[in-house]
């Protein structure tokens, strides 16, 4: 007859429960690490959108943090997403629906993006350059860690900094 005898059968399944012990933290740390990359990109990416729009429709086109895709919120979390609209009267939110260029999905819900605390928006100008302040990005673990920084400068130019090692998020 054949088949598998009882400590045949318990030293494969120890084999596999260490096996899985290993795997499964080192499968978390790059599910994290993909995630605030996506994270990142897209936020990178809506700025450059917005900036172009800016651009091709000749009229200011503002970003702000939106929950549901049609007015702005108030403050710095960008986390449950946000909209990219034209805004030639420069206004806190947008005035029609039609001005709704854009909307963003929130971040993964371990994650949070919150931005500088005077910008809570950024508003691009029709020559591309971003009006104000720099504005800083910056993308946490909940858990408190720094994942990463977008710096929005005044020309209007978007650029990625990566935290030091075991930074901590403010």
């Amino acid at each position: 007859m054949r088949g598998l005898t009882l400590p045949e059968l318990v030293t494969t399944l120890a084999v596999l429960a260490i096996a899985l012990g290993l795997g499964v933290p080192a499968a978390r740390h790059v599910m994290d690490s993909v995630r605030a990359t996506t994270s990142l990109h897209q936020l990178t990416a809506s700025l450059a959108i917005a900036r172009n729009a800016a651009v091709t429709y000749r009229q200011p086109v503002t970003l702000c943090p939106s929950r549901d895709g049609a007015s702005c919120l108030d403050g710095t979390d960008w986390s449950e997403g946000w909209i990219a609209y034209r805004d030639p009267l420069r206004q806190d939110a947008p005035a029609t629906a039609a001005d709704v260029l854009r909307r963003f999905d929130p971040q993964h819900p371990t994650l949070r993006l919150t931005t500088s605390t005077g910008r809570p928006r950024v508003r691009y100008l029709p020559n591309g350059s971003a009006a104000g302040t720099n504005a800083s990005f910056r993308l946490c673990r909940r858990s408190g860690a720094l994942l990463g920084i977008v710096v929005v400068a005044n020309s209007g130019r978007a650029r990625r900094e990566r935290p030091s090692a075991n930074a901590a998020c403010s």
